[in-house]
């Protein structure tokens, strides 16, 4: 009767502590997803704010280019009034 008794004891041990071992397996791999997608988060941050910088600056370009167009244009456009 005792050792029945100490069998199902350590049977329901065993298997707790092997269900709190999965337990904290699933918390670890949780815990390493969980950073790993943080970690793409923040990749992913950073390439949109490139991509925001690289669209700023080529806006800022094109305006100075165009800028520099437009005084060609009025130059050469005074040029064909003189004569």
């Amino acid at each position: 009767m005792a050792k029945a008794i100490f069998q199902s004891v350590e049977l329901y041990f065993s298997f707790s502590m092997s269900y709190l071992f999965v337990i904290r397996k699933h918390t670890f791999i949780a815990l390493i997803v969980d950073l790993i997608m943080r970690m793409y988060l923040i990749f992913l941050a950073f390439i949109i704010m490139f991509l925001i910088l690289t669209l700023v600056v080529k806006s800022n370009n094109d305006r100075k280019k165009f800028e520099v167009f437009n005084e060609i244009e009025t130059i050469n456009k005074l040029i064909q009034k003189k004569p």
